[in-house]
């Protein structure tokens, strides 16, 4: 375990945290974006309570997002948002993430290949890849944003808000923002609630409301898309 920990320390230290060095080239790490991150989710949503338990008792939460995280309900959404959360963090933080994984051998057996497979590419290999990596994505080509070009109609037909505020909870908004939204009585409300946060949000915000609207209401955004 120790020299897993150092050939982790070593990985961040290099630089092959995201990347690896052939022939003098620099290349992405080898398989699709996200290659371990469905496998990764199977093992740890089936216990999930005890791996959010795991990442705090490594200091990787807020009480916020320890208490955002725990109001999921779904094991994979909770397990999904805590790993969005961990990307977020920077380097330190996927390290800290590497390390509570690595404790979680005995609980999860089948996370020691996995984990080895992390050392050298967790960005690559657990986050979701890219809006638009292989088609134009949530960005045009004039440069406004899918979330802002479809604004009316997002917040008219969106339908599920409140899964959609739970994936977004702890990291685009906050406990507070939260629940205010969640207090309003409608979804359109809702929306529109969320819609006047979105001024002081950054790309990053806008793109991981894309993932998620994505991910509740597939043939609604293909449809926008296809406009």
């Amino acid at each position: 375990m120790r020299k897993q920990k150092e050939s982790q320390a070593a990985a961040l230290r290099s630089g092959q945290w995201l990347t690896s060095t052939v022939t003098g080239q620099q290349r992405c790490r080898v398989g699709a974006p996200g290659r371990l991150r469905s496998e990764l989710m199977t093992i740890l949503q089936s216990d999930a309570e005890a791996v959010v338990s795991a990442a705090d008792a490594h200091l990787l939460l807020t009480q916020g997002e320890y208490l955002a995280l725990n109001r999921l309900e779904d094991p994979e959404i909770r397990v999904a948002t805590l790993i969005d959360m961990v990307l977020a963090k920077g380097d330190q933080a996927h390290q800290l993430f590497l390390d509570c994984l690595s404790n979680l051998c005995f609980t999860f057996p089948a996370l020691e290949p996995i984990i080895m497979g992390l050392q050298t590419g967790f960005q690559a290999d657990v986050a979701i890849p890219r809006p638009g990596a292989q088609t134009g994505g949530p960005v045009s080509a004039e440069g406004g944003h899918f979330v802002d070009r479809h604004r009316a109609e997002l917040i008219q037909r969106v339908s599920m808000v409140d899964g959609v505020l739970d994936m977004l909870c702890g990291t685009v908004l906050d406990n507070e923002q939260y629940q205010s939204i969640r207090a309003e009585r409608s979804n359109l409300e809702k929306m529109r609630k969320l819609y006047e946060l979105m001024p002081s949000w950054n790309r990053g915000c806008k793109d991981r409301l894309y993932q998620v609207l994505k991910a509740k209401h597939k043939f609604l955004i293909e449809e926008l898309e296809g406009k």
